[in-house]
């Protein structure tokens, strides 16, 4: 089965998630230091996550706008493939 960006997009924790259950969390504090780890970790996952929304969505034009043929990646199936509303 193939897996849909819906189906991907749901299984990412949030950043209040991954700070909650970090090993840094004391209490509710996370020394400044600690948290730009978590933030690099979060960054890193959204990067993983992107990457196979886009070879999930990456299409292929066979024909130009004028009909010929003309085999290209469609540059909007790649833009538009990561919302930027998925990092919360």
């Amino acid at each position: 089965m193939v897996k849909t960006n819906v189906m991907i997009f749901n299984k990412i924790p949030t950043a209040e998630k991954i700070a909650y259950d970090s090993k840094y969390n004391d209490g509710g504090l996370i020394h400044y230091k600690d948290a730009s780890k978590l933030m690099i970790e979060f960054a890193k996952l959204h990067c993983r996550v992107q990457l196979e929304a886009i070879l999930n969505d990456a299409t292929v034009k066979h024909y130009d706008e004028h009909g010929q043929h003309d085999p290209c990646v469609d540059e909007h199936s790649i833009t538009n493939a990561y919302p930027l509303e998925n990092i919360k």
